[in-house]
């Protein structure tokens, strides 16, 4: 719902997020001459466009597929180190 819409504001009161409970968008001088329909429809299509993945999600998202791309690399790493280390002392005691 768009509660308020003058020339150089738009606060979208109920956005649909349930994180968010509104959005306030300021309008560029440039198109302050629109209707005020035409602002509505930007407004509620810019909502649409900033939903899910956000960018903060996506980095966050990426940052963890790193880590666990990581944790596994360095678990593979040590088992390999305990193979090695296994080997060597049966080596040694056979």
């Amino acid at each position: 719902m768009i509660k308020g819409v003058n020339k150089n504001i738009i606060e979208v009161a109920n956005t649909g997020n349930r994180y968010f409970d509104k959005a306030i968008l300021f309008v560029k001088p440039r198109y302050n001459t629109e209707t005020t329909h035409k602002l509505e429809d930007e407004a509620r299509q810019y909502l649409k466009s900033v939903g899910i993945p956000s960018n903060i999600k996506k980095g966050a998202r990426q940052k963890l597929y790193k880590t666990k791309k990581l944790r596994k690399l360095l678990t593979f790493i040590a088992v390999g180190v305990v193979a090695l280390i296994i080997g060597l002392v049966y080596l040694k005691y056979s």
